[in-house]
């Protein structure tokens, strides 16, 4: 089996890399010319396409720096997978005190294979909630202790 030819994060249709895609995790060394000094074995190769795979199903595809300017929510850092993305390929709706909604189009980012995860950013003692309402959005909700809303920076993860 052959490896893909391209980055998978930056297809038309984002994916995350399989085994398939690093060239499959069924590699033999060549019994008349074995690896010499320093070159892989098969099985390690093996081993690390399927660590690579398997790394990819957990992390994260972008983490998103959300911050507030006079209440309305910003992007302030990105950070992702693909190699040619930028905040403009995003779109932030702020739905009222402390209820963010980034969303983004259909070939920007592989599917969401988990739930968001998401942090507040500073020492503010904040709660904070992340889900995907749907497969191209993940909605942010921040509070304080008591339970009422509040607009607090944080940072989500998009799996």
């Amino acid at each position: 089996m052959s490896a893909s030819t391209t980055y998978p994060y930056d297809d038309a249709v984002p994916t995350r890399p399989t085994v398939e895609d690093l060239g499959g995790d069924d590699k033999t060394d060549d019994e008349n010319f074995p690896p010499g000094a320093g070159e892989p074995e098969a099985a390690a190769w093996d081993n690390f396409v399927r660590l690579h795979a398997g790394a990819a199903r957990m992390l994260p595809t972008a983490r998103i720096g959300i911050y507030y300017n006079a209440g309305a929510p910003t992007i302030g850092a990105l950070v992702a997978m693909r190699t040619s993305i930028a905040a403009t390929d995003f779109v932030v709706t702020d739905n009222g005190v402390g209820d963010t909604t980034i969303s983004w189009a259909a070939g920007i980012l592989p599917d969401q294979i988990q739930s968001p995860m998401a942090a507040v950013n500073g020492t503010t003692p904040d709660l904070i909630k992340a889900s995907k309402p749907t497969a191209l959005s993940v909605n942010v909700v921040t509070t304080d202790h008591a339970g009422g809303a509040v607009d607090a920076p944080f940072t989500v993860e998009i799996f």
